[in-house]
């Protein structure tokens, strides 16, 4: 008996468990209380502190070994859509502050 399997046009990622992660971070109010405590930022093309640091967050609990790997985070639409996030490894370069 042969099974058939359906297309689906659905996004899946296989970082589902950084939505703990993010979830654990609005519930503490870790967002908040990183913009409150850092300076706003002097441009307005710059990143909130807590979008920074929630990206450095999820990139090393995804097991990057060095920064570059932010862009495995960026190019995944599906994590994106489900925690709300613009990583910032869209730019063209990524640098610490």
């Amino acid at each position: 008996m042969k099974k058939q399997l359906e297309h689906s046009t659905e996004l899946i990622t296989a970082k589902a468990g950084l939505l703990i992660c993010d979830a654990f971070e609005k519930y503490v109010g870790l967002p908040e209380l990183i913009d409150s405590t850092f300076p706003k930022p002097g441009s307005n093309r710059a990143f909130a502190h807590s979008k920074y640091v929630g990206t450095m967050v999820q990139m090393f609990h995804d097991g990057a070994s060095q920064l570059e790997d932010v862009r495995k985070l960026a190019e995944d639409k599906a994590l994106q859509k489900m925690t709300d996030y613009a990583f910032i490894g869209k730019r063209k370069k990524c640098r610490l502050l």
